[in-house]
């Protein structure tokens, strides 16, 4: 018995709609409710994939809890990209981070209201301290003046810890000349932990210590003079109180070292060349 070409189209048709059938599954909408989402154009079932919020950039932001929100009457988000969004809506709001998690950069945002003054300026840095993992009590007015440029201005903030500078610890925050709108952060405040603050060691040991180092070579000698020291941060959450101390040598190897020996253990913490090639 011969089957005819139509037969074979209709089992056809039935055996990939029951194939469609047992393979679909339902999804779940926001509410919780299941669902099924069908595409008019092909008339096949698809699992919705709804999201909120598809900037890839933004998705991997994770939560950083304030240890005091100062929202600048935005409410009180619970985290930093809520806090920006709370005041500038219609921002992209890239946030980007170092290797260990640390916030470097806020850009793509247009703040308006909060740049009119350098106090409305320095009071938006704190608040940003405050997301970012650093105390606002620790960020203060810096003598360092930034250049201005006929589009935008910016202003410097560096990080104090119990009236000692932090080590290459400052936020900048820039703004459009235009607007007064901000538009871009640049943050380097440290995680600075718990430090012990008594010296034991003074600036002449200090002295003494980078010497030695460079004992074996010709004309060397200390540049800079007996200023406060510093806390350096090593690592996230380890800081050390220490003493900067600029070594010049002389001779056929001229070289000018940048050396931090901790007022604690006398150790050297940090030596650089402050030579470039």
């Amino acid at each position: 018995m011969k089957i005819s070409w139509k037969a074979y189209a209709i089992g056809a048709i039935a055996l990939i709609a029951l194939v469609v059938v047992l393979t679909s599954k339902p999804v779940k909408n926001r509410s919780g409710e299941v669902t099924k989402e069908s595409n008019e154009n092909s008339g096949t079932i698809s699992r919705s994939t709804a999201s909120e919020n598809n900037n890839p950039k933004e998705n991997n932001v994770p939560v950083i809890a304030p240890s005091t929100a100062l929202a600048l009457g935005a409410g009180s988000p619970k985290d930093l990209d809520g806090f920006l969004k709370a005041l500038d809506p219609n921002g992209e709001r890239y946030i980007s981070r170092s290797d260990d998690g640390r916030v470097i950069q806020i850009s793509r945002i247009a703040i308006k209201g909060h740049a009119d003054t350098p106090d409305k300026v320095y009071e938006f840095a704190k608040s940003i301290a405050e997301y970012v993992g650093t105390p606002a009590d620790q960020m203060v007015t810096s003598p360092t003046v930034l250049e201005d440029t006929p589009n935008s201005k910016g202003q410097q903030f560096d990080q104090e810890f119990e009236g000692y500078q932090v080590f290459g610890g400052y936020m900048k925050v820039f703004t459009n000349s235009k607007d007064n709108s901000i538009y871009f952060v640049a943050n380097e405040t440290k995680n600075v932990g718990d430090v012990d603050l008594r010296i034991k060691y003074s600036f002449e040991e200090a002295k003494a210590i980078a010497l030695g180092k460079y004992a074996n070579k010709d004309g060397e000698r200390v540049l800079n003079q007996a200023q406060r020291p510093v806390i350096y941060n090593i690592r996230p959450g380890s800081s050390e109180l220490a003493w900067e101390v600029e070594v010049h040598i002389q001779g056929p190897l001229y070289d000018r070292r940048h050396m931090l020996i901790s007022a604690s253990t006398g150790m050297i913490l940090k030596d650089i060349t402050m030579l470039k090639n």
